[in-house]
Parts: C-alpha cells; structure tokens; sequence
C-alpha cells in the first residue's frame, strides 16, 4: 500500500506528511478542514484557573495567539497538542496520556484522577464544534469548569482535480481520517464529484471508533481503526494491509 490520502488540517498535516513520506508512502494532502481563529477579548485569563484543558493543537495555538503568558498549567489531550504547546514556549505542560494521542474520556480520566473538585476551576479551551462536551461532564463529576470557544474548524467538502482524476483511476489505497467532520467532509467531496463507486477501491483509516461509526458502512472497501492515536499506530496498520 503506498497511495494515501491524509485529511488533516493544513497546519496540523505537515507533521505527518514527512513521517509516511520517509516510511515511503506517496501522501497526497486534502485537508477538510479549515481552522478560523477568533479574534476575541482574553479578560477570562485574569481569572484563577487550577489547569487549562486542551482538545487539540488548534487549542493552544489560540491560547498562544490572545496571550503572551506561558506559565500556565496545561494538560493536553495527546501527546501531539503536548508537542505543539511545546513549540509555542509554554513551560508547564503535560500529556493526559502520556507519550500516546488521547481522545476527550482519556483527558476526563486524567483530571478526575489528578486534579482536586475543591482546587479551582478548569478551563477547556476548545472549538465550536466538539465531538464530548467536556465541561458538562467535569460538572456533573463535581468539578467548576468553564469552557470557551476560540476557533471554529469548517468543513472544505473539496478535493483538487488531480486528486479526482487518481481516484477515478482507483490508484489511491487508503484515506485517513483523525475525526469525523474531516470524514463528512471528504465524503461530501466525493459525492459533489461523483465518485461514490470510485472510492469503493479504497480503505479508510480511523484514529477512533468514533471516528469510524461516523462512515457509511458500505462507502470504502475495508474501514480500519489504529490501534493507538498516533503516528506509529498509522504507519504499521498502513504496513500491515
């Protein structure tokens, strides 16, 4: 298998673009998604927050995008948003599920386990669109949450031409979702282009069983879900199929 399509956002692509790249895999880049930042006032910050919480890199990119400060506490989703909040130079920063990606019930785990119901209150940073309400399931846990949107990713629903004409020609092996409005999206995509029985060739690649319920079952040849949500997990499924 060596023809993928990756979905991602742009920003959050490139990353793994060179990794299937140098496990040789020729990637085409389709993202579905576009992130808009909010421009929008950071008086919530002067607040006393126990930890902001983060859903994704797009989350600590807003973060860094309103605020100069980098001290504060963070718990990621991931290790891939730990990464990124890295890169932006913020200094307190830790992964709910260590070395590995997470989903929304990991990061809830981990704040139950780690932080106090009486230590203050928690902040989760987010988009419009959430797969989890969060900060409704801290406050039925007993925890004071607040959450605050500050990007909205929206759907593309198109592919470029050349792309078309490789999936008309079925040389494309698999598609590769990390959640699913980036699915919807592309499905649209298709079906905007005709190319419903093109893409029966091909296998989708899903980073959660969210993600892959999210598919019409009769849509893609084989729906597959890696093992873990991260990189490694991805390349040795491509491997393996």
């Amino acid at each position: 298998m060596n023809n993928i399509i990756i979905t991602r956002p742009k920003e959050d692509s490139l990353g793994l673009l060179e990794i299937l790249e140098r496990e040789g895999f020729d990637v085409i880049s389709e993202p579905q998604l576009e992130i808009n930042f909010f421009e929008i006032n950071p008086d919530f910050l002067k607040q006393s927050f126990q930890a902001i919480l983060i859903t994704s890199a797009n989350g600590i990119r807003a973060l860094a995008r309103i605020t100069n400060i980098r001290d504060y506490k963070v718990v990621t989703v991931g290790v891939a948003s730990k990464k990124e909040a890295d890169n932006l130079g913020f200094t307190n920063v830790v992964s709910a599920n260590g070395e590995k990606g997470g989903d929304v019930d990991i990061l809830f785990d981990y704040i139950c386990t780690n932080c106090s119901k009486n230590g203050g209150k928690l902040l989760h940073l987010a988009g419009v669109s959430i797969s989890k309400n969060l900060k409704d399931m801290l406050c039925n846990a007993g925890y004071e949450a607040l959450r605050i949107n500050l990007y909205e990713a929206k759907k593309i629903e198109q592919i470029n031409d050349d792309t078309a004409a490789k999936i008309t020609a079925e040389e494309i092996d698999a598609v590769v979702f990390y959640s699913a409005r980036s699915a919807e999206s592309f499905i649209a995509a298709i079906k905007n282009n005709g190319l419903n029985q093109s893409v029966k060739s091909m296998k989708s690649i899903c980073f959660s069983h969210r993600v892959a319920d999210s598919l019409p079952t009769d849509l893609f040849e084989k729906i597959l879900v890696t093992k873990e949500m991260d990189s490694n997990s991805l390349v040795s499924l491509l491997k393996s199929i």
